[in-house]
């Protein structure tokens, strides 16, 4: 499909099915009242959140294997977890948004790699300081980056994601 159009040069790739509820059960903490169905039954498959993110890590680490591409999943993962873990110590609010980012971004790593694109970190998609979408700093950061000669070339983007004023991975919710 991606490349059966010459035209289609940018793409727009989400998680696999399953790896984002994954990604939220993840950081819920286990006993939470009134959680989504989906995640209680995650909580109910996996003793504990680092089981989780191993699983997480397993279903990727086949994907790679599968399209026979080179990335590093296990660095990859070690980097994010360590990262989340810092967030979480740290008390930001970033912490959520940022553990949820990470199937999108390996998703988006995998693709550009199988289909000879260039992975494009979604940066110019902007919030604002109350995490709501802001269509003018995209529009403007899109432009400032030179997205559209940029996609030329053919780019992968990850979805659901981009930054707040302060540089901190948001989640679309």
């Amino acid at each position: 499909i991606i490349h059966s159009d010459p035209e289609r040069r940018a793409v727009v790739v989400s998680a696999p099915a399953g790896v984002t509820n994954m990604l939220i059960a993840w950081v819920t903490p286990y006993g939470t009242p009134d959680l989504h169905p989906d995640i209680e039954k995650i909580h109910k498959i996996y003793a504990s959140p680092d089981d989780i993110i191993h699983a997480v890590e397993r279903i990727f680490s086949q994907i790679n294997a599968d399209l026979g591409a080179d990335l590093n999943i296990e660095d990859i993962f070690k980097k994010h977890v360590e990262k989340c873990h810092e967030l979480r110590q740290h008390g930001s609010s970033e912490y959520y948004h940022y553990a949820v980012h990470i199937g999108e971004r390996v998703n988006a790593q995998l693709a550009a790699v199988a289909w000879d694109f260039e992975y494009a970190e979604p940066s110019f998609i902007r919030f604002d300081q109350n995490g709501r979408f802001d269509w003018n700093a995209t529009k403007a950061a899109a432009e400032d980056i030179g997205l559209k000669s940029w996609a030329e070339s053919g780019i992968v983007i990850p979805g659901f994601y981009g930054l707040k004023p302060d540089n901190t991975v948001w989640t679309f919710s």
